[in-house]
């Protein structure tokens, strides 16, 4: 395929699964790899813990020790507002590579504000995995086998330095999404945000790449359009179930019907209103992440020589 390299040429070990996070502003990308993260701790996280990835991921909030501005003795959360938002690319290791099987790294991402062609532009480096960390859509850095001054020839990439999945992150509970929607059964060009997306879409699809979509605020949809009481036995989503089936078809024929309705998933994220152990939550965020996992792997495989990267 024109403008793809042959990855099957690379002998490099791909040690980690690369998962590609991308979306608006402010939609929970950085809180859906901390709900993660949380998921897949197999013991109690000491409160130094959460801070130091809360921290790296610039969500904007710590955990309080317990019984420092605290009645209780529970961990509780503070605001840092100051310190909110991604800036730029962020390779997250979300599971250490073992001898008996690879890890998994989030490419966190600055999200689109603007859905100019800029950030379209920036979107495809991203994709195409010759953006380096840090850059963003102000301040683009690619990788070039050479350069000359400021004149970047042959960009270069590898098997490990590019995604082997997408996942966009919209808040359903914005309006900005339902226009998308509704966009796409009129004219794309009456939505910049479905124009954006669009492009991400065919552009990770010419890579090879599935896409898949997590809309988050589960929990805020509910609360809005359901009496239903929830409990931990309810899955996330279940007691508006009708309603979201029908937004993810809409959704998937908005996005030329190259993300399938069962490749959009129901999402409540960790953040600071809702930061206790919730058994729910961590369940829809580790089924998405399997099937994430799931088509990186059909990804890599595809393209090394040998079955490199085993998740056990």
């Amino acid at each position: 395929m024109e403008g793809v390299p042959d990855l099957r040429t690379s002998r490099q070990p791909c040690n980690f699964f690369n998962l590609l996070v991308l979306g608006p502003t402010g939609a929970g990308k950085s809180s859906l790899i901390y709900t993660w993260w949380r998921a897949l701790q197999a013991q109690d996280i000491l409160p130094e813990d959460h801070n130091g990835v809360l921290a790296e991921l610039s969500v904007g909030w710590s955990v309080i020790e317990p019984g420092e501005n605290s009645a209780s003795n529970a961990p509780t959360r503070k605001l840092l507002r100051a310190h909110h938002g991604t800036k730029g690319l962020r390779v997250f290791e979300l599971l250490s590579a073992r001898p008996d099987g690879a890890g998994i790294c989030v490419h966190d991402t600055k999200g689109q504000q603007f859905y100019d062609s800029r950030e379209s532009k920036h979107a495809s480096s991203l994709i195409r995995g010759v953006a380096m960390e840090g850059s963003n859509q102000e301040h683009e850095n690619l990788r070039y086998w050479l350069k000359i001054g400021n004149l970047g020839l042959f960009q270069k990439r590898t098997l490990a330095d590019t995604p082997h999945v997408v996942v966009l992150v919209f808040d359903i509970t914005l309006r900005s999404l339902q226009k998308m929607v509704r966009a796409g059964g009129q004219s794309p060009a009456s939505s910049p945000h479905l124009m954006v997306y669009n492009n991400v879409v065919r552009q990770a699809r010419l890579e090879g790449l599935e896409v898949f979509v997590a809309l988050t605020h589960m929990d805020a949809l509910e609360a809005a359009q359901s009496d239903d009481a929830r409990d931990r036995e309810t899955r996330v989503g279940e007691t508006v179930s009708t309603v979201v089936a029908d937004l993810k078809v809409a959704l998937s024929e908005a996005l030329d019907n190259q993300v399938p309705p069962e490749n959009i998933n129901l999402i409540e994220n960790y953040r600071v209103d809702k930061h206790g152990e919730d058994p729910r939550v961590e369940l829809a965020a580790l089924e998405l992440l399997e099937a994430l996992v799931s088509s990186g792997e059909s990804f890599i495989a595809a393209r090394a020589p040998d079955p490199l990267c085993i998740v056990s």
